[in-house]
């Protein structure tokens, strides 16, 4: 993981972590997740604190109950809006994106609002989640701002999560960014990725370079290796 406040910004309002833990069978699973405070609103930093911290602990909690692992997310991310909805009443949120990997089982993908999910290999990046914005799910338009979010973690109800697995041939680097990181040019992204030689180095190069070109937002990314997954690792 890495983050930068940036150039332009006096507060980071970023927050991500990585967390390793075992369900209520044992089974281990990575859960790694990234908040945004969104600009504009009231305490986005803590906005962002509450995000995180809340998915994390009910993720973690959810786990011990043996019920789906979408289950885990859903509840998460809702528990998550509801917090903060309830302390802001709609004045305050947060984008929040994830990933959850499991010994044995398919990953998984989670997206609300516009930070995003990468999956990078072999030189060439794709994103697989799509923003909860007018041009996210409109695409390209007249008149069609990027920023205008169609909903976040903390908007209230209805909330709906992106929930997917990721593809079956996922292979390479996944990666979770926010907007300071993903203004950059694809296949820059790609670029940084690929000559990178450890997922640790790719974090901090990737916030580097947006801090090179301009640093407009907080920079945060968390970068996960598919390959180092797949082996045995002690704990």
């Amino acid at each position: 993981v890495a983050s930068d406040v940036g150039v332009v910004r006096e507060e980071n309002q970023d927050r991500v972590a990585i967390v390793r833990g075992c369900d209520g069978a044992g089974g281990v699973f990575v859960v790694a997740a990234l908040a945004d405070g969104i600009g504009g609103m009231k305490n986005g930093a803590e906005c962002a604190s509450l995000a995180l911290g809340t998915f994390l602990e009910t993720v973690v909690s959810e786990a011990q109950h043996l019920s789906e692992p979408q289950e885990w997310l859903w509840r998460a991310s809702m528990r998550a809006n509801k917090v903060i909805h309830e302390k802001f009443r709609g004045h305050g949120g947060s984008t929040l994106v994830a990933l959850l990997l499991l010994k044995g089982g398919r990953p998984l993908w989670l997206s609300i609002g516009d930070s995003r999910v990468y999956l990078a290999g072999g030189a060439k990046i794709r994103q697989l989640s799509r923003d909860d914005t007018l041009e996210g799910q409109l695409g390209k338009a007249p008149g069609v701002r990027r920023s205008d979010l169609l909903q976040f973690v903390g908007i209230g109800y209805p909330l709906e999560p992106h929930i997917e697995p990721l593809p079956l041939d996922a292979s390479g680097t996944l990666m979770l960014t926010s907007d300071g990181i993903h203004f950059i040019e694809e296949d820059y992204l790609a670029k940084v990725v690929h000559f990178a030689p450890d997922v640790g180095l790719c974090a901090k190069r990737l916030t580097e370079l947006a801090k090179m070109l301009g640093g407009p937002d907080n920079a945060s990314v968390a970068a996960v290796s598919m390959e180092a997954l797949s082996g045995e690792s002690e704990p």
